[in-house]
């Protein structure tokens, strides 16, 4: 079960990471991250309550130890989805942009030449490298949170 949790959450890093920011707009962005940052506090506080009313109308004995593992689980992999994200959204994104903003800007004599050109030119690409490396970064932290983390 904790693998399939852990593709499950490493596929939705990976919507939230490369496909969602080209069909949201930056503010729906921040606002989406916040609101599932939210969204996993709120369900984890609840968790408790649906569970023993789940069992109360049930008359089904689940062990305590199983649901309180999951539900520290699913909120820690809801938060880094979502705290993550944000990060990358905010401040790998909006670094690049600033950067190559300012050369363009303020350094106009040397957009011409190598390095400022090449970050220029390659935006996109670096901002790529990043979230490729910052996705490793979430296989490993899903990793622990699904496989070692008991």
């Amino acid at each position: 079960m904790n693998f399939i949790f852990y593709i499950a959450f490493v596929a939705l890093f990976y919507f939230c990471m490369f496909k969602l920011p080209a069909y949201c707009s930056y503010t729906k962005l921040i606002i989406l991250y916040v609101g599932l940052m939210l969204g996993s506090t709120v369900i984890f506080i609840l968790s408790p309550f649906v569970v023993y009313f789940y069992t109360e109308i049930t008359n089904s004995q689940i062990d305590d130890r199983f649901i309180e593992q999951i539900s520290i689980k699913l909120f820690m992999a809801f938060l880094s989805v979502g705290f993550y994200n944000l990060c990358v959204l905010l401040f790998v994104d909006n670094l690049v942009d600033l950067l190559t903003g300012f050369h363009e800007k303020y350094n106009t004599a040397n957009l011409d030449k190598n390095p400022v050109k090449f970050a220029i030119k390659n935006k996109d690409k670096i901002k790529l490298a990043y979230r490729i490396f910052l996705m490793i970064g979430a296989l490993l932290i899903f990793y622990g949170i699904w496989f070692k983390m008991e």
